[in-house]
């Protein structure tokens, strides 16, 4: 295991409990980071003064989403491999929420209607698609963001898939609803 990790066999089994444990805890000390990344900007925009305009928007949730030093390419890579390796995928899938919740702070204080996974799978979709036909990441996904943002005006929110499904009765708005048809963007 210590070799095939590229650590010294006193620090992997002091440390580890294993291989599979190994790549558990790497996994969690990626998805940390992504997820420290969005706080960060979540505090930004917490902290901005006035109202942000469309395109200030667009460039803080690609903070929050996309690494800030480019790299895309392995980022990606990373990801889409991380569904090889079990103790990975759980780490990443156990870690998502600390990333979405601070994502979700991002829209909320933006007061856009979006949640975090629809916001997600239109960024990680347009790093895929500039990716495989050579072209800018971060110009790809701010204008698929723009495009939903604007899409998005007035319009229900997204439901993550296996949440309730109820609808408001008659009379009545969702909160999330309500704000998207009074903000301006």
């Amino acid at each position: 295991m210590a070799k095939r990790a590229g650590c010294s066999l006193s620090a992997t089994t002091y440390y580890f409990n294993g291989l599979e444990d190994l790549l558990h805890q790497a996994g969690l000390v990626n998805i940390g980071l992504w997820a420290s990344r969005a706080e960060r900007v979540a505090d930004r925009v917490e902290a901005f003064k006035g109202s942000p305009n469309l395109s200030q928007r667009v460039r803080f949730i690609l903070q929050a989403t996309l690494p800030a030093q480019g790299g895309y390419f392995g980022h990606y890579l990373q990801l889409i491999s991380a569904s090889q390796a079990a103790p990975v995928k759980h780490a990443y899938r156990q870690g998502r929420q600390r990333l979405n919740a601070a994502l979700r702070r991002v829209l909320r204080q933006l007061d856009s209607p979006l949640e975090p996974e629809m916001v997600i799978a239109v960024v990680d979709g347009a790093a895929v698609t500039a990716l495989s036909e050579g072209w800018n990441v971060k110009s790809t996904a701010a204008g698929l963001l723009t495009d939903l943002i604007t899409l998005a005006h007035g319009m229900p929110s997204f439901q993550v898939p296996g949440a309730s499904t109820r609808s408001p009765a008659p009379g009545e708005q969702s909160s999330v609803a309500a704000q998207s048809r009074s903000s301006a963007y």
